[in-house]
């Protein structure tokens, strides 16, 4: 097993993330059009990717774990996730009113800015594990799954960094949760490493992928999407066109990564 090299791919596949967050250092202003568009193209990121990656990959190994489940428990963990945000969603409090209802809007910003960062977290720890184990077996394709992440986690770091510098102005803040989400990658690949040989199989793996692609699904339906309607002021097409464009750059990064 090449550990250092499985690690390296990892590493650098989560430090996209951080490089898509950096456009909060260098973006003066982003308007609320672009705001929308960003919101809406990251929400077809992640449908894309629970539909099309996360949801075949974790209904591939629960059928090669067990032929009579055909899916069943990965469907079940899809909606289990769906359910932990809506929880983790209710925990969190709403925004309130101090002075404006500009000041509202970007409470309410940052609350989805903050709930994207955790969804793209979770995310990343699975996504990091599966990267760390194909690297430590093959280079070549290690690789090739090293630079798929990397190019779906830019836009990502942007979403993530956009809307949190959107609503506090405040470029480190914005960097820094970008970067956090994206560190969620090689601690993956370490988890992988000290679970490889114990308790690390294709069932766990198919409850892992199932898991965040519900936690994704949620994130997207529930947070982006109508966020994205508000700041996009009736604009229905900059919402629709966006959300395609998140769907075709994952198609795109999916058609290279194979």
């Amino acid at each position: 097993m090449d550990f250092k090299w499985a690690l390296l791919m990892t590493s650098l596949a989560g430090l996209a993330t951080a490089a898509g967050g950096a456009i909060a250092l260098v973006k003066k202003e982003i308007s609320d059009r672009q705001m929308a568009a960003l919101l809406a193209f990251s929400g077809g990121v992640m449908l894309y990717l629970s539909f099309m990656e996360m949801m075949p990959e974790a209904i591939g190994y629960m059928s090669s774990y067990a032929q009579s489940a055909q899916g069943t428990t990965a469907v079940m963990m899809m909606f289990a996730g769906i359910g932990l945000m809506a929880i983790f969603d209710r925990v969190l409090p709403n925004p309130t009113i101090l002075d404006t209802t500009e000041e509202k809007d970007k409470k309410t910003v940052l609350r989805a800015g903050l709930i994207m960062a955790f969804g793209m977290l979770i995310h990343n720890i699975p996504e990091g594990m599966a990267a760390f184990m194909a690297s430590a077996y093959d280079r070549q394709t290690g690789l090739m799954m090293a630079l798929a992440i990397a190019l779906h986690n830019i836009p990502e770091g942007i979403a993530i960094s956009s809307s949190i510098y959107y609503a506090s102005a405040n470029r480190k803040k914005a960097f820094g949760y970008a970067f956090l989400s994206g560190i969620a990658e090689p601690v993956g690949g370490l988890v992988a490493y000290w679970l490889m040989g114990a308790y690390l199989n294709v069932y766990t793996m198919s409850l892992i992928y199932a898991l965040a692609a519900g936690i994704m699904i949620y994130i997207s339906l529930e947070e982006l999407f109508p966020l994205a309607q508000q700041y996009a002021k009736g604009d229905k097409h900059l919402i629709f066109w966006a959300t395609i464009g998140g769907m075709a750059v994952m198609a795109f990064v999916g058609l290279i990564g194979h």
